[in-house]
């Protein structure tokens, strides 16, 4: 058995999500679809990711367009 630890438990630091985060991840989201370069298993799989989210933690006081 694998076991990964919970890194996030102790976190020290505060996690502030940048407030465009639900208009960037639609938008990052529908990009993706419609580009069309992962067959539908892929792009189930690449959606499980959520990169809008880490974009929109690792930068929290960006602009909308920097996102």
């Amino acid at each position: 058995m694998l076991y990964l630890p919970n890194t996030m438990a102790n976190w020290p630091w505060p996690r502030v999500i940048n407030p465009h985060f639900e208009d960037v991840k639609a938008e990052v989201d529908a990009s993706f679809r419609d580009f069309k370069a992962l067959s539908p298993e892929s792009q189930e799989a690449f959606d499980k990711c959520d990169f809008a989210s880490l974009s929109t933690l690792t930068y929290p006081n960006v602009s909308r367009e920097l996102l």
